[in-house]
């Protein structure tokens, strides 16, 4: 039981954003993408759409559309069902004043009866930071929540993050459990190690990625980068190809790619920023 709600969890987190100062702060931290594959480093790129399919699927069998504010806000995805094959999916993201993420809900019918499966509640803290994700799963035997504490390194990536599961109902398991994930970077900047150390276990999973030379579409969105946790300055090498800016337009089949609460991403559609 314990090892299936840990596995929940990651998938979950697929394992949502960074810091908000301001609209203009999104804007300046977002790097030219030109850097480490060529290309254009005065356009900045969003992701439009994606086609993705789920790990154990082979081809790309759902479509996602990304959409924004007129701040450049990501303000939802969408991904409309396909019959009887899956049901309507859509994330919502809440800001608050400043710009700062503060919830995410993922929303899905008709197959769930209150819609909302995911609701992840943020707290902030110095530099307009996440520093607490507080997350419920609703409609998943047995259910549960998991509160985190974030802390971030001197280049404002996470580094550490201790969680707290609590078993909300029809467990025989232990009520509450913990674990702690370190994220270790490697001197081209990329996430080498992530150490998730399963504290009732006594045990701990390491896992490590191989980075090609591009652009990390990850870093076009603080928001991808906080919530996979993740802001390497690469990507994986099971790319399939590049736009003229170094951004990868998808990746094969077997990657293990997870993004966000969607899936593996295969084909990627691109758009500048108005």
């Amino acid at each position: 039981m314990k090892h299936s709600l840990l596995l929940l969890r990651m998938a979950a987190l697929g394992l949502l954003a960074i810091q908000f100062t301001s609209c203009q702060k999104i804007l300046d931290h977002w790097p030219g993408h030109g850097h480490g594959g060529g290309g254009d480093s005065t356009v900045k790129y969003r992701i439009k759409s994606m086609q993705y399919s789920y790990s154990y699927d082979t081809t790309a069998s759902r479509v996602a559309t990304f959409h924004y504010s007129a701040d450049n806000l990501l303000d939802s995805i969408t991904s409309p069902g396909q019959g009887n094959t899956f049901s309507d999916e859509l994330m919502r993201f809440v800001y608050n004043e400043n710009g700062a993420l503060i919830e995410y809900l993922k929303i899905v019918r008709p197959s769930h009866a209150t819609g909302i499966i995911i609701d992840r509640k943020y707290g902030i803290g110095d530099q307009n930071r996440i520093v607490a994700d507080t997350f419920e799963a609703y409609e998943v035997a047995p259910g549960y929540s998991d509160r985190s504490q974030i802390e971030y390194d001197d280049s404002g990536r996470i580094f550490r993050e201790f969680h707290e599961y609590e078993v909300l109902a029809g467990s025989d398991g232990p009520p509450v459990f913990f674990d702690t994930a370190i994220f270790q970077y490697d001197g081209n900047g990329n996430r080498g190690v992530v150490v998730r150390d399963f504290a009732q276990s006594g045990g701990g999973v390491t896992d490590s990625t191989v980075y090609d030379n591009k652009v990390a579409y990850r870093s076009t969105n603080p928001i991808f980068q906080f919530y996979d946790r993740d802001y390497s300055k690469n990507n994986s090498n099971y790319a399939t190809g590049y736009n003229a800016a170094g951004l990868p337009l998808g990746f094969a089949v077997g990657s293990m790619e997870h993004f966000l609460d969607i899936g593996e991403p295969r084909v990627i559609e691109w758009e500048e920023v108005p």
